[in-house]
């Protein structure tokens, strides 16, 4: 269904948000807003040749977009025509997926030799940092400058996943020793605390009153869902001037934490004859946009409305050709490619919803040979026996002159069929209805002298046949 002139509630950050995953599987290519497109670029020595991908209009068109960050985003497929006038806007379907089980915890929690991995933020305002003082022991202390605050201890995600310490609920175990002095010393309080930079800290949890003496508690937060962080710290800071923050620091770990992670991801499927406005028959590119919020049209208040059309685009696409019929004869043809995986691969997530994704693709794809290859056993008086034969057919696929990133994309397509050997644990790729290996290498031919055009050729292998004794 497409959402031209529907409206959108939406919950503004003005954010560009591009933690966005774009395979360069996809069946269409895009480049982010602010980059230049094959058709936008200008390479030095090269003539300009635009390229434009045709489509046939009842070919099935699948695309995917994985943000594992913003799992509360909204995406849309803006569709122009080729005079930038929008003519379609379709919604990505959103799936939230938990991904693999994790066992968190802070490394070096005991502190037997020294502090590392844990790091010091101290922005200068009256901060006084930790150091290692002997075994099983930090220390921060206050007293000389009388300061009344720690700095920010912090670490990453411990198993270096990129994207960092996944939302959920949290608490910190902090045992040690409050030594502050002054007036306020039972006062001091633990503080929870996220970053992304490093720099920038927001508080999420703050403790009760901690009093004089040795202390052991849980310091409760919850990074919200959506958001990952790459850093985690805790702080401690004591009352009014007069007061002087004294703390030692014999364990710290995560008594509690997240047991996997979460991620989304955003499927469309259409065809250009099945939209609200078909572009069979003419140009169109494509713009992934992103808004934050949902549609909810029964509380749409007409003094903030914004158009989903007015989204914020995110990535962008050259112009694509949609014909009723692609030529098929002597001087021209293409075959619909269809690949899926059986686990994720090339930026894109899988299953999703089981179908496949498909491109088409200019390309001769005629002629045949067979490949046979045989095992045998070796037995006395000098005999030999034929154990196994394997008989395979192959066909040699070839593509006329295309850019690079088509070359790229179709590597990656053909590696789809790898597997783990088992019917459900199998990739795929099809053409002409038919199950394809890619056994030998993808190889280029020498670029065009001209333009930035090139070409590529690979034996498919068929299928096998095996007579095993």
């Amino acid at each position: 269904m497409s959402l031209i002139g529907k409206t959108l509630k939406l919950i503004v950050t003005f954010t560009l948000f591009m933690n966005e995953t774009i395979s360069e599987a996809s069946p269409i290519h895009f480049w982010p807003i602010g980059d230049p497109t094959f058709n936008e670029e200008i390479a030095p020595f090269i003539i300009h040749k635009p390229y434009i991908h045709e489509w046939q209009c009842d070919d099935p068109i699948k695309l995917q977009v994985g943000n594992e960050q913003q799992i509360t985003n909204s995406y849309f497929l803006k569709i122009k025509d080729k005079n930038g006038n929008v003519t379609n806007v379709l919604p990505y379907v959103k799936t939230l997926i938990t991904g693999k089980s994790v066992s968190l915890d802070f490394l070096n929690t005991t502190f037997p030799s020294v502090l590392t991995p844990w790091v010091n933020y101290n922005a200068g305002s009256g901060q006084v940092n930790f150091s290692w003082t002997s075994a099983n022991l930090i220390t921060a202390d206050g007293t000389s400058g009388s300061l009344r605050q720690t700095s920010n201890l912090y670490q990453p995600r411990p198993d270096g996943y990129f994207m960092g310490w996944p939302p959920g609920n949290y608490q910190i175990s902090l045992n040690g020793f409050n030594a502050s002095t002054g007036p306020d010393a039972s006062t001091m309080q633990a503080i929870a605390l996220v970053s992304n930079d490093g720099l920038s800290w927001t508080t999420l949890g703050t403790s009760s009153s901690i009093p004089s003496g040795a202390f052991g508690f849980n310091l409760a937060f919850t990074i919200p869902a959506g958001t990952y962080y790459q850093f985690i710290a805790y702080q401690f800071n004591i009352g009014p001037p007069g007061n002087i923050i004294i703390v030692r620091l014999n364990d710290t770990h995560l008594n509690a934490a997240p047991a996997s992670d979460t991620y989304a991801e955003y499927d469309l499927t259409f065809n250009a004859s099945s939209l609200d406005v078909p572009i069979c028959g003419t140009c169109a590119r494509f713009y992934i946009s992103s808004a934050a919020g949902t549609l909810d049209e029964e509380t749409l208040d007409s003094d903030t409305l914004d158009t989903i059309s007015d989204a914020d685009d995110l990535y962008k696409s050259d112009l694509h050709k949609f014909s009723p019929s692609v030529t098929q004869n002597q001087s021209w043809g293409s075959r619909l490619i269809y690949y899926k995986a059986p686990v994720n691969f090339a930026g894109i997530n899988y299953p999703n919803d089981g179908n496949y994704f498909a491109l088409r693709v200019a390309s001769k794809f005629y002629f045949p040979r067979n490949q046979k290859s045989q095992t045998s056993l070796p037995l006395s008086q000098s005999k030999i026996v034929t154990t196994s034969i394997v008989n395979i057919k192959q066909r040699l696929f070839e593509t006329v002159f295309m850019p690079p990133y088509m070359l790229n994309k179709l590597e990656l397509i053909f590696q789809h069929c790898v597997g783990d050997g088992t019917v459900d644990g199998s990739g795929s790729v099809k053409i002409d209805k038919i199950e394809w290996q890619a056994d030998e290498s993808f190889d280029r031919g020498s670029p065009d002298v001209k333009f930035a055009f090139q070409d590529a050729k690979t034996w498919l292998s068929e299928g096998v046949v095996r007579n095993i004794i």
